[in-house]
C-alpha cells in the first residue's frame, strides 16, 4: 500500500484520480447552478415593459430609451427566430 505513495506510477494514478474526481464536482455543481441563472432571467418582453414604464415616469431620456428598446427588439427578433427555427425542426 505505501509503496503506491512512492512509485512515481502510483503517485500518478493518484492525482489523475484526485484531478477526475474534482473536475466530476465542478461538473455536478455547475449542473445544478446553471438551469437556475438561466430561468432567473426575465423575458425579453417584460424588460420592454419595464423600460417603457420607467421612460413614461421620466427616468429614462429619450435616447436612453430608444437605445435600450433597440436592443432589446434585437433580442426578441433573435429569440423569435430561434422558437421558429425549433417549431421547423420538430415538424
Amino acid at each position: 500500500m505505501w509503496d503506491l505513495l512512492t512509485d512515481p506510477i502510483g503517485q500518478a494514478v493518484i492525482v489523475v484520480s484526485i484531478g477526475c474526481m474534482l473536475f466530476a464536482i465542478g461538473v455536478y455543481i455547475l449542473a445544478k447552478i446553471r438551469p437556475k441563472s438561466i430561468q432567473s432571467e426575465p423575458k425579453t418582453e417584460d424588460l420592454l415593459r419595464k423600460f417603457s414604464e420607467t421612460h413614461r415616469e421620466g427616468e429614462l431620456s429619450d435616447s436612453e430609451y430608444r437605445n435600450i428598446k433597440t436592443s432589446l427588439n434585437d433580442r426578441l427578433q433573435e429569440e423569435l427566430e430561434e422558437e421558429v427555427a425549433k417549431a421547423k425542426v420538430e415538424d
